[in-house]
């Protein structure tokens, strides 16, 4: 694979290359309200647009760091009567993140591989179809690269399965010779990617899966817009800040 294709497509969690992380936030309480969701601090899931801005290392890294001050130790001491001794106290209170994938993140996980399955198999069929391009096999790859690392996180817990719902919602766009129209099938493939895994990190506990599924999702980010420029929509900047791609929920999985 050529250094040019290659290069930008895939890059792993903990390798980046540097880069501040920016445009990410987390809300946070100490009490109840709508900033809890399911008894964690609520994530800002990250937009396209905050992606691009971003870059590869900083919205990884921010999705990270933001978890990391969602589980730092409240250090506070309560006001008292002036002269008074600070009452003693049994411990710090923490509300740290676990690092591990929970068993509610599994199926989360197993979705997102199962995603990643079925784009591989789509650009596989344009590929066999004759859509001979040398960017649509390098995404091909990274898109099998993404479901190996799941596998890696996911152990004897992974699937080896595509989502059915994935492939049967773009096999027939991807099913062309035509270079274009596969490009504008893969940029919404590619954008509708970013949205389910942006979701998926919401809604994930362990720092590590999510960390993991941040890293793919930029990649993707950056997919879709060479995926816009391969159908000829590279000056379109709809197209390449358009965020209206629907996130996909987990559901049954079958193929190859």
């Amino acid at each position: 694979m050529p250094r040019s294709a290659g290069a930008w497509l895939v890059e792993l969690p903990g390798r980046a290359s540097g880069g501040e992380a920016v445009g990410h936030t987390i809300a946070t309480t100490t009490g109840s309200g709508p900033d809890l969701v399911k008894g964690r601090h609520r994530v800002e899931k990250p937009t396209r647009r905050r992606l691009l801005a971003a870059g590869f290392s900083g919205t990884a890294l921010s999705v990270l760091g933001s978890r990391a001050v969602s589980a730092s130790p409240d250090t506070t001491t309560p006001p008292g009567d002036v002269g008074e001794a600070p009452p003693e106290t049994a411990g710090t209170a923490t509300t740290e993140a676990p690092q591990r994938p929970t068993e509610d993140d599994v199926p989360l996980l197993q979705f997102a591989q199962s995603f990643e399955l079925a784009a591989r198999d789509l650009y596989q069929a344009a590929i066999d179809t004759g859509a001979e391009e040398e960017t649509l096999t390098a995404v091909r790859d990274n898109h099998q690269a993404a479901a190996s690392i799941l596998r890696g996180l996911l152990g004897t817990r992974s699937t080896q399965t595509r989502s059915d719902e994935v492939f049967g919602r773009f096999e027939r766009d991807f099913a062309s010779a035509d270079i274009g129209a596969v490009a504008n099938a893969a940029y919404e493939l590619e954008a509708t990617a970013v949205a389910t895994h942006s979701e998926l990190v919401g809604e994930l506990a362990g720092i590590d899966g999510a960390h993991m599924l941040a890293s793919v999702l930029v990649v993707e980010a950056r997919q879709s817009v060479v995926m816009a420029d391969l159908a000829g929509r590279g000056g379109d900047l709809r197209a390449l800040f358009d965020e209206s791609a629907r996130p996909l929920s987990p559901g049954p999985t079958s193929g190859g």
